[in-house]
């Protein structure tokens, strides 16, 4: 018992020894903490603004990007083809909007009235994202609208202020962009390209040069120094460089003027297409196909296809349409060029020395040639006894035929390499094909033959443009191009593009013959219809029968340069499938080609010449041209055979 009361005892003494204890270490701990919130607040008192400004030192901000200006597209003469126009996004806080009941109304009735914004819009936005402080509402604003809506604003804000009352328009502001835009809408459409708001190109010369015409972008850092205050330090956007092409939009424009003449009263079932250069330099003045766009709105096919052909199309089909929507047929298709390969054919004979000048043939009507059943016909029952000159005046197949036979595989295919036959020009835009050629080893006797007058193989209309642009300069092949040079936004030259001449062709004495021989062409022979009074036009027709002979399709064409005796320009025309039962008339082509001619040659400075005109008076004969009479027989005059060797025979009433 006595253990018992004992130890009680000493339990009870040591508890009352840890109560004071307890109480003696929390009444230190409240001094202790009362001690320091008095300190607390007496450094916040006597130095709070300095460690303020210590802490706000060391927080940084970065703003929005600075955008930069896409460089612009011009022609020759410096006249916009595509350029970026200052426009603004507006941006709103909706949570500084609805911060008050008195903001709304007049926040909302503001960008309504100056921005033409949907309220419904703005109403959900406001109901959805209240806490933002950072919504875009609105983009491509122009400048006008800004400043009618800022003008406004400060005088609000000055009545406001006089009134001594709060401004209820809140939560508005504006970020500085660039909108891509092109002056002249259509015009050169397929070479120019479109780039979107991002400066994102999809084709033509946008996509080409899109990282010349792209700038680099700025950026705008701030922090907060010792004093509190504000340091921004701003690094600038860059600007893009521009581009000065060898285009002309007034020689464009006339190209298409007389492509959309011939589609309104002829009419082609795939297309009319046609290019403009210099012989001398390959500077390209025009590109054109009937079907052309918006560039401002490229992306919406009805400006080329039917209600009908749109409808319930899928997402493949549509990125197919606008890849057909946007092709330049110039570059990106191949078609059999017929026979302005006779040219071409011609001009390799004589720089081999397998024909001459006063080389002439025996056209009766084709060729036969081992192992098939029937001849490979000309485009006549036959031209009779003809000279080399009179072989294309004519456009005999025959007479090429031989020619091709003499010249043998090897030579011939070494031709095609040297006019650039199968490979690509070199053109700066994207999407050229390269066209397709017999090899030295696939050019036997019947494909060699075929090939002699441009059938068998494919090339695009540039391959065909520069290669007898090169057989009438003195033989020079330039490689074409499209912009001459590169130029910074204050006009400064950064990069000139000067002609590159690829390869010698053939010699002075050969293309001097073809330009005497592609002038007879034009007075005296199947190119009769290009015949422009008072001028030295020389030119070779095609009319090649479209694969699938038996249709009767057919892709009329004219190649045409001008002065004869010292070519300054060279037009090239197709007239793909012409809307008539009968196809078979290059008059088609040179009728476009005439048209172009007539326009673009006193713009160049290229005048009659009185010699001619006096030449032209004493042989001019009474013409008829097919389109006069739909329904009139063809010329018939270089319609190509198929390679079967089973072609047409059409009438030659012109000879």
């Amino acid at each position: 018992m006595k253990q018992r009361r004992s130890r009680r005892k000493k339990i009870k003494k040591f508890n009352n020894v840890m109560r004071e204890r307890v109480f003696l270490v929390s009444m230190l701990i409240l001094l202790v903490s009362a001690f320091l919130v008095y300190q607390i607040a007496r450094i916040r008192q006597e130095k709070g603004e300095k460690y303020e400004k210590r802490t706000l030192s060391q927080q940084t901000y970065m703003s929005d990007p600075l955008v930069y200006r896409r460089g612009e597209i011009l022609d020759r003469n410096n006249t916009k083809l595509a350029t970026s126009i200052r426009v603004y996004d507006v941006i709103i806080s909706p949570k500084d909007i609805l911060k008050e009941s008195d903001y709304r109304e007049p926040t909302v009735n503001a960008l309504v009235e100056y921005f033409g914004i949907d309220q419904t819009e703005i109403d959900q936005i406001l109901k959805d994202k209240g806490e933002s402080q950072y919504r875009k509402i609105a983009t491509n604003i122009s400048k006008d609208k800004v400043d009618a809506f800022n003008e406004m604003l400060e005088k609000e804000e000055k009545r406001c202020k006089k009134a001594k009352e709060k401004c209820n328009i809140v939560g508005i502001w504006f970020e500085k962009n660039y909108k891509r835009v092109y002056p002249l809408k259509n015009l050169a459409c397929k070479v120019i390209g479109n780039a979107n708001s991002s400066n994102v190109a999809a084709f033509g010369l946008e996509l080409q040069y899109t990282d010349v015409l792209n700038g680099v972008e700025g950026r705008k850092y701030g922090y907060y120094d010792e004093d509190s205050q504000v340091v921004t330090t701003v690094k600038a956007a860059e600007n893009g460089n521009s581009i000065v092409t060898t285009l002309d939009a007034n020689i464009q424009k006339k190209v298409e003027k007389q492509i959309k003449k011939f589609m309104n009263n002829v009419g082609a079932k795939k297309g009319v297409h046609a290019l403009v250069m210099n012989p001398k330099n390959g500077e390209i003045y025009a590109m054109a196909s009937n079907t052309s766009f918006d560039l401002n709105n490229a992306y919406d096919l009805s400006q080329v296809y039917s209600k009908k052909e749109l409808n319930n199309i899928s997402e493949k089909d549509r990125s197919d349409l606008l890849g057909e929507m946007w092709k330049n047929f110039c570059v990106s298709d191949g078609y059999e060029p017929g026979s302005p390969y006779k040219v071409l054919t011609v001009a390799s004979a004589l720089e081999e020395g397998i024909v001459s000048d006063r080389s002439c043939f025996t056209c009766d009507g084709g060729e036969m040639f081992s192992g098939m059943d029937k001849p490979i016909k000309c485009n006549s029952s036959g031209h009779g006894y003809i000279t080399l000159e009179q072989s294309l005046m004519k456009s005999c197949n025959d007479a090429m035929m031989q020619i091709a036979r003499k010249m043998g595989r090897t030579t011939f295919a070494k031709y095609q390499d040297i006019f650039n036959m199968g490979k690509k020009t070199g053109i700066d835009l994207p999407g050229e094909i390269v066209g397709v050629v017999h090899s030295e080893e696939k050019l036997n006797v019947t494909e060699l033959a075929t090939a002699s007058f441009g059938q068998g193989g494919t090339a695009n209309m540039l391959q065909i443009a520069c290669a007898i642009s090169s057989v009438i300069n003195g033989g020079n092949y330039y490689k074409p191009h499209l912009v001459k040079e590169i130029v910074d936004e204050d006009g400064n030259v950064v990069e000139k593009n000067d002609p590159v001449l690829v390869r010698k062709t053939v010699s002075e004495q050969t293309s001097k013959l073809l330009r005497k021989y592609m002038r007879a062409t034009v007075d005296d022979g199947t190119a009769g219809e290009a015949k422009i009074k008072g001028y030295s036009i020389g030119g070779k027709t095609g009319t090649a029968e479209k694969i699938g002979r038996d249709k009767k399709n057919y892709l009329v064409s004219f190649i045409g340069a001008s002065p004869m005796e010292d070519p300054e320009v060279v037009v090239y025309v197709i007239v793909d499938e012409p809307n008539v039962a009968d196809q078979a008339h290059s008059t088609f082509a040179q009728e476009v080609a005439k048209g172009i001619m007539k326009e673009i040659f006193p713009y160049l400075g290229i005048y009659p010449d009185e010699s001619v005109q006096k030449k032209n008076k004493a042989t001019a004969k009474p013409t008829v041209s097919p389109q006069a009479d739909p329904n009139a027989e063809g010329d018939g005059s270089d319609t190509e055979p198929s390679v079967e060797g089973l072609p047409t025979d059409p009438e030659n009433p012109t000879e």
